[in-house]
């Protein structure tokens, strides 16, 4: 696996759909990768969400807190189980996620991004 793609959500249920459309448009056809949503606890309808995904993204895994740890703890558990080489962590939103992927679309992943910005697998 080259590439791990960790979020943690809590209560993202409308950017759950979005966000793995954005990261497969800009991932799809450069290499494996996989992407792993940690729900942190959610009390709105992310769980169900996430269940609809994982039948459109095979690539997609979701883990889950039954109350919310922090982002901290659940970007360990997500860390803790991606199978990628290098693993990227973004939160569930934010224009910085968006920008990154539409230039990945673009231009294609940077050379090396397993050292670019990458976090070591715990």
């Amino acid at each position: 696996m080259h590439l791990s793609v960790v979020s943690p959500v809590r209560n993202e249920a409308e950017n759950i759909l979005p966000l793995l459309v954005e990261i497969h448009a800009a991932l799809e056809g450069r290499g494996e990768f996989e992407v792993v949503y940690v729900d942190d606890g959610s009390s709105d309808a992310t769980a169900a969400r996430l269940a609809e995904a994982q039948k459109l993204y095979p690539r997609l895994r979701v883990l889950a807190h039954a109350e919310s740890c922090g982002q901290s703890a659940a970007l360990v558990t997500g860390f803790r189980v991606a199978r990628g080489s290098g693993s990227r962590r973004w939160t569930g939103t934010g224009r910085t996620i968006r920008r990154t992927f539409r230039s990945w679309s673009r231009r294609g992943m940077p050379r090396g991004v397993s050292n670019y910005g990458m976090f070591d697998r715990l």
